[in-house]
């Protein structure tokens, strides 16, 4: 019989394509990968890491778009393991009403994520977050367009993720 690492390595059955050799705590055999539990539509409930024999433990959320987020059950309860939020802002001008408009797209941001916008010549400013369908609840902001004597406006879009990593990016009124 072979051995490995000093164990039987009991090939009785024949491995089909994409299985792995697993220890099972007496000989080696031929089995499926190990997989980790998954969730949908919200994070993992915090009942499921309560207390220290609970902690290491991994679960994978597969409903965002794009890519899956990884949450590891620690003594502060779970953290998500994710990449840090994007965000576009795109502006424009209505000649009509005359005033200026910035939109933000928050595709692929983390539920929950604050998205705030704040005019930098006086301060107005409007706060949304990220929906569980990915749409930003205030997902753009207006004002009247800058006259010659203020020069030119613009905005300052922050998002920050319930993980506290902030992404800012400052737009510029169109020419007026």
């Amino acid at each position: 019989m072979l051995k490995l690492q000093g164990y039987p390595l009991d090939l009785s059955t024949s491995p089909a394509a994409g299985q792995v050799l697993a220890f099972n705590g007496t000989k080696w055999v031929a089995g499926a990968p190990a997989s980790l539990p998954t969730v949908s539509g919200a994070a993992p409930a915090s009942s499921g890491c309560t207390s220290s024999n609970q902690w290491g433990k991994v679960v994978v959320r597969t409903d965002r778009n794009p890519g899956a987020v990884l949450y590891v059950c620690t003594s502060y309860g779970w953290i998500a393991l994710a990449p840090p939020p994007t965000l576009k802002v795109t502006t424009s001008l209505s000649p009509v009403s005359g005033y200026w408009y910035a939109h933000a797209d928050g595709t692929g941001l983390m539920p929950g994520t604050a998205v705030t916008f704040a005019f930098t010549n006086d301060g107005t400013f409007s706060l949304g977050s990220v929906q569980s369908d990915g749409t930003i609840s205030q997902d753009s902001i207006s004002q009247f367009c800058p006259s010659a004597g203020y020069g030119t406006n613009s905005v300052t879009v922050t998002a920050t993720s319930f993980q506290g990593t902030p992404v800012t990016i400052t737009a510029t009124s169109p020419s007026c």
